[in-house]
């Protein structure tokens, strides 16, 4: 609910975004506010840490977040189908 506010009261109107970009930064602005204060400053803290590292340190960590990520999507998916199946065949 409070993202929706958000979104109403902070986001342009769509014909003022100029780039898919700026689009998915405002997403990522609107989750941010929706953070609890500590999964804030996590968040910053990974920033932080990008934005100062080398770049193979850059590199290592985005693909430790493509990693993280797969493995998320993978777990949901996986759930998911064990949802499925713990509900019997379907008839």
């Amino acid at each position: 609910m409070a993202v929706l506010y958000l979104a109403e009261r902070i986001s342009p109107r769509p014909h003022t975004v100029k780039s898919p970009d700026q689009y998915r930064i405002q997403r990522l602005l609107l989750a941010f506010c929706a953070l609890d204060k500590r999964r804030q400053d996590e968040f910053l803290g990974a920033v932080n840490r990008y934005l100062y590292a080398s770049p193979r340190q850059r590199e290592r960590l985005r693909q430790g977040w493509v990693r993280h990520v797969i493995d998320a999507d993978a777990g949901a998916a996986s759930s998911e189908v064990d949802a499925g199946t713990q509900m019997g065949p379907v008839r």
